[in-house]
């Protein structure tokens, strides 16, 4: 684990966790044995399962595109899962989102716009805002639902969705190819590539090249996580069949386990301009989702305040900066395969330079993996970057450093020869997908 937390636990959302705290406390001390314990299953191969015990299922809803839950988990805190899967744990999904937006946009000169594909909850808005020198971010997601769902229970992104710097687009993400704008970075918090969805075109290189590429500014950046993924080496087993759409997505648990009422969403706040665009896509085909969705979501440190209930409408700008896309994926030495690489070697097929790095996210149970992709080299010495960060940030990041992010790209031998031995190129056509679903379920 990274560090050592205090979890302040709210029924409605992530408050404050200081990090000068004894974990090891919490981890000892053990409740009364109940008669039956609450888990949470999360299926990541066929003969492979991870399991976390829960205190409560404190909230469950549906979505048009998806299925939704908030669990207060015993070892990480409270938990976002979307179609049951993991998105993010609280005690540790800082080092996801410092890995997933920070490093392009201090690789990038003087980043001020920001398109986010995805990202509904508002954690990767709330890391590119901390930059004083970003003057608009676009967040682009296709579930309305989910973002609201995340405005009212993840406190510590309250300020993010009340910035008057916020514009929030429902929608696919594909709208950016719409877009009269240019962006300094592109990031890409997308939902993982799951067979029978569309969010796997997404990572394919007639996307990089005609939508995202087109979109940067002259030193744009793109970023996105890589995927996340247990299942082991692509091509080193037969890929599993789709999963029975009667269970696959889903967050199971009795009528034991009962959520508590949502708080009641405070009616003041304001300051982000949402704009609902038609929706060409979203719906379900067989059994599988298809929409957006996010990689990785609970928050820490965020200032409190109330969420906005009053929607600010506006428009698009029709000018303004430069574009970086960033996006992650697993990346460990039996995990790497699955797209890590592949999406590696794609990008290498559109822009001139591609950086991946990685990070361990325990809450994932595995490394995580990032590429970064522009025209331009990222040659920033580890002092350049801490210099950059003490210059643009008013608060010290919880997990990034110079040092530590310049290390981060250098990747252990196995990894490194796969990414420079992969071949496969992300295509619609040939494209490789993420396996697993996920429960709760009753154990005695």
């Amino acid at each position: 684990m990274v560090g050592a937390v205090q979890e302040v636990r709210e029924l409605n959302g992530f408050d404050a966790i200081g990090y000068e705290y004894d974990r090891t406390a919490v981890m000892t001390t053990k409740p009364p044995r109940a008669e039956e314990e609450k888990w949470y299953e999360e299926e990541i191969d066929d003969d492979l399962k991870l399991c976390y015990k829960l205190n409560s299922v404190l909230h469950r809803g549906t979505s048009k595109y998806q299925e939704i839950a908030l669990i207060d988990t015993k070892h990480f805190g409270k938990a976002l899962i979307i179609d049951g899967k993991m998105q993010s744990a609280e005690v540790d999904e800082f080092i996801y989102h410092e890995s997933l937006v920070h490093p392009p946009l201090l690789f990038h000169p003087n980043p001020k716009t920001v398109f986010i594909m995805g990202g509904g909850e508002g954690s990767a808005a709330r890391e590119v805002l901390r930059h004083n020198t970003v003057q608009r971010v676009v967040m682009c997601d296709i579930d309305e639902e989910v973002v609201d769902f995340c405005r009212t229970y993840l406190s510590a992104n309250w300020a993010a969705f009340a910035s008057d710097k916020l514009c929030l687009i429902i929608n696919d993400a594909r709208h950016l190819e719409k877009s009269r704008e240019k962006f300094d970075v592109i990031v890409g918090d997308l939902a993982d590539p799951m067979e029978g969805g569309p969010c796997y075109q997404l990572y394919t290189k007639s996307f990089y090249e005609h939508v995202v590429k087109p979109k940067l500014t002259d030193r744009g950046i793109f970023v996105t996580q890589a995927q996340n993924s247990f299942s082991f080496t692509a091509g080193a087993k037969e890929r599993a069949p789709p999963p029975d759409p009667t269970t696959h997505g889903r967050l199971l648990s009795p009528a034991s386990v009962e959520a508590p009422d949502p708080p009641v969403r405070p009616s003041s706040g304001e300051g982000v301009a949402k704009i609902r665009v038609p929706r060409a896509v979203g719906r379900k085909e067989g059994g599988a989702i298809i929409g957006g969705g996010e990689k990785g979501a609970l928050s820490h440190d965020g200032e409190k305040g109330a969420p906005p209930s009053r929607w600010r409408e506006g428009a698009v700008g029709e000018e303004g900066g430069s574009q970086e896309r960033k996006e992650a994926g697993p990346a460990g030495v039996l995990t790497h395969r699955e797209v890590f690489s592949s999406i590696y070697n794609t990008l290498r097929h559109v822009f001139k330079y591609v950086k991946a790095y990685t990070a361990h996210v325990p809450s994932f149970a595995d490394t995580w993996g990032w590429v970064m992709a522009s025209d331009h080299p990222f040659n920033l010495s580890a002092h350049q970057i801490d210099e950059r960060i003490k210059e643009r940030l008013d608060t010290e990041l919880l997990y990034l450093s110079g040092e530590s992010l310049i290390s981060s790209t250098t990747l252990n031998k196995s990894v490194y020869k796969s990414l420079q031995n992969e071949t496969h190129v992300y295509t619609e056509d040939d494209a490789r997908f993420i396996h697993g679903h996920g429960r709760a379920h009753l154990l005695t």
